[in-house]
């Protein structure tokens, strides 16, 4: 397999990662043989988008150079064991937290082992997922890296090494920067119906603040991106949240304390914060609850 040229692709599986590839990748020319799936109904989205010839796992290994396996995370090691691999093709897998090792039933077999995760949210229905401008974390010796490399530039994207010893916590930061942020959001927007406003608005209003927040982020780093009472050193409204969090939404005093706490640090590295002990008065609120 050469770096300079895209290899004849297959895909096993048809998980929430699969179908954002299938327009995208026929936009960028990169085209897909074979689509396999260990259980066929899930085969459909991706067959249907894309139009690859439907065959059997083992069929897309032995008629492509390189095969995707886009089954769930701990079905990985059993699919590509069951597998009868070859030398000078290669088995990748799109797990974030996964190292290489994960395919050893391949590597065994002479095949390039590789990991090419993409650095983005795939929600339900109703959700939206684009490839373009995101990172892929990818791990794989040459030459199979400087293939899939340029498969992520041809994708839209970029390429981003991420070693195999460091994938699980490379993965734990990305899903505290998705997963984690959806999960902070609803709870805002359980405050917001609380205090009687309607759900409607309060997903409206606070997705778009958060969409701002994020822009800022991205475009000037965390601190100069954190806003708030905590940054004015504004102790008396954080009192004032925790003392109506208490009366109708206790559950969430944990969190808004934690983190406030991360919130208090950022705004110390950057001068900020008005000499509150931010510790003091969470651990204060935490004894009260």
């Amino acid at each position: 397999m050469k770096s300079e040229t895209l290899p004849t692709v297959g895909f096993i599986g048809a998980g929430r990662v699969a179908p954002p590839h299938a327009p995208a990748r026929r936009h960028a020319g990169v085209a897909v043989s074979a689509q396999a799936s260990p259980s066929p109904p899930t085969a459909d989205p991706v067959a249907t988008e894309a139009r690859p010839e439907a065959v059997s796992p083992q069929s897309a290994v032995d008629h492509c150079e390189l095969v995707f396996l886009a089954v769930p995370d701990d079905a990985i090691a059993s699919v590509a064991e069951s597998l009868a691999w070859r030398e000078g093709q290669a088995a990748v897998h799109l797990s974030g937290a996964l190292g290489l090792d994960a395919l050893t039933g391949a590597a065994v077999s002479g095949a390039a082992a590789g990991a090419f995760h993409p650095v983005q949210t795939f929600g339900g229905a109703g959700t939206q997922a684009s490839l373009e401008g995101i990172a892929f974390g990818i791990d794989a010796e040459p030459p199979l890296y400087g293939v899939l490399a340029r498969m992520a530039e041809r994708l839209g994207g970029r390429a981003l090494r991420v070693p195999s010893g460091a994938r699980a916590l490379y993965h734990a930061g990305a899903v505290l920067a998705c997963g984690c942020v959806t999960a902070l959001l609803a709870e805002a927007m359980d405050a917001w119906e609380r205090a009687g406003l309607p759900r409607a608005e309060a997903q409206a209003a606070l997705s778009r603040m958060a969409e701002t927040t994020v822009a800022n982020v991205g475009a000037a780093g965390p601190g100069e991106a954190l806003t708030g009472p905590i940054v004015r050193g504004d102790a008396a409204t954080v009192r004032a949240h925790v003392a109506a969090l208490r009366a109708v939404a206790p559950h969430a005093l944990e969190t808004y304390g934690a983190i406030g706490k991360r919130a208090a640090a950022l705004a110390a590295t950057n001068g900020r914060g008005g000499g509150v002990d931010w510790n003091a008065l969470f651990e204060e609120a935490a004894r009260c609850e």
